[in-house]
C-alpha cells in the first residue's frame, strides 16, 4: 500500500506545487478521519523539524531547503485547513 509519505519527501526540493495538491486532493478525498490521523502527524514533525533546525548553523544550501521545506508544509497546512474545522488541524498541530 502506497502512502502519502513521498509528496512529504518532495517538500522543499521544488517540486511541491502539485504534490501540495495532490496531498490535499487525497485528504479530502479520503475524509477527516484520514487527514488527522495519516497527513497531519507528518507535516507537524516536518514543520516542527524545520523550525528547530533553523537554530542551528549551517551552509547556506541546507537553510534554503530547511526554509523551503518549511514553507512546503505550512502551504499544505494551509490547504488541509479548508478541508478540516480549524480546531481538529488546532488540536492535532498541538499535540507534543
Amino acid at each position: 500500500m502506497q502512502t502519502v509519505l513521498p509528496l512529504i519527501h518532495s517538500f522543499g526540493k521544488g517540486l511541491c506545487d502539485d504534490g501540495i495538491e495532490t496531498l490535499v486532493r487525497i485528504g479530502g478525498l479520503l475524509g477527516e478521519s484520514f487527514i488527522v490521523k495519516q497527513i497531519l502527524p507528518l507535516l507537524r514533525n516536518v514543520i516542527h523539524f524545520c523550525i528547530d533546525s533553523s537554530k542551528v548553523t549551517k551552509p547556506e544550501p541546507q537553510q534554503s531547503w530547511n526554509s523551503f521545506a518549511l514553507i512546503d508544509g505550512l502551504s499544505a497546512l494551509e490547504g488541509l485547513v479548508s478541508v478540516l474545522p480549524v480546531k481538529a488541524v488546532l488540536r492535532e498541530l498541538l499535540q507534543v
